[in-house]
């Protein structure tokens, strides 16, 4: 793999690695697993399993980085998400074929790498997995929990379940729901939240977020309305970037 605490890396057609990544001088962490378009010729189609492409993630996070902000690690996808899903398993997402499996390697890499440089330096940190989706006008907010958890935990202050969040050890109701959590930031710049009733879809966070949480990593996936982003894609990258910060300062330090 190359030394991915050189400068930033852009992989080029065809001789790259298909991922984009940089090393931080923060302890935030973004990433963006179906963003990318590259289509090459020598990897196979995936035969089962979503492959369709998330719209404006990595400009989304590209307008992050350019904020001047944060200074986050950062990795995000070059290719095509029905070549390699990097939000699944290595079964799923390279179906067995061997340059698939290579980037799926990569992008793990990247991420247990990043998440341990970020301990080792800060000894907390957060991660967030940007996606995007066309079910309406809302954000969703996936910490792990299913809808009926995300529920109880709204109502009554607490619940059983495990999230994403547990490992920075402060309260799981004001993290997800509090004054300074994600759902308030946006909320506070305009922007919509799904509450799941339990009728709807709902993405509560998939397998980058599960994986790369704890020791005192706490983890989000942040799903994109494509109807916001392509209305106003920096105002949604001010509020995220204004929400990292905001929810750092209460709970990370």
């Amino acid at each position: 793999m190359h030394n991915v605490f050189n400068d930033i890396y852009r992989s080029i057609f065809p001789n790259g690695k298909y991922l984009t990544y940089g090393k931080g001088s923060s302890n935030v962490l973004l990433s963006a697993p179906h963003g990318g378009a590259m289509k090459p010729f020598h990897i196979p189609r995936r035969k089962y399993g979503q492959r369709g492409k998330d719209t404006y993630t990595r400009r989304l996070v590209e307008r992050i980085n350019s904020n001047n902000v944060l200074s986050p690690f950062y990795v995000y996808s070059d290719i095509h998400r029905s070549r390699v899903d990097l939000n699944r398993g290595i079964v799923e997402g390279a179906q067995n074929d061997y340059f698939a499996k290579g980037i799926w390697k990569d992008w793990n890499g990247l991420l247990e790498l990043y998440t341990r440089a970020i301990t080792k330096e800060y000894s907390r940190g957060l991660y967030i997995d940007i996606h995007s989706h066309n079910d309406g006008d809302y954000f969703e907010l996936g910490y792990n929990l299913s809808a009926k958890s995300y529920r109880h935990l709204s109502y009554n202050g607490w619940t059983d379940s495990k999230s994403t969040l547990d490992s920075l050890g402060d309260d799981t109701y004001e993290m997800v729901f509090g004054r300074k959590s994600f759902k308030s930031s946006l909320e506070s710049y305009g922007f919509s939240t799904l509450f799941p009733t339990g009728n709807e879809v709902y993405f509560n966070g998939g397998r980058n977020v599960e994986v790369y949480n704890g020791k005192g990593i706490g983890a989000i996936q942040i799903e994109c309305p494509v109807s916001v982003l392509e209305t106003d894609l920096q105002a949604v990258a001010n509020a995220i970037t204004q929400a990292i910060e905001i929810f750092r300062k209460e709970f990370i330090g």
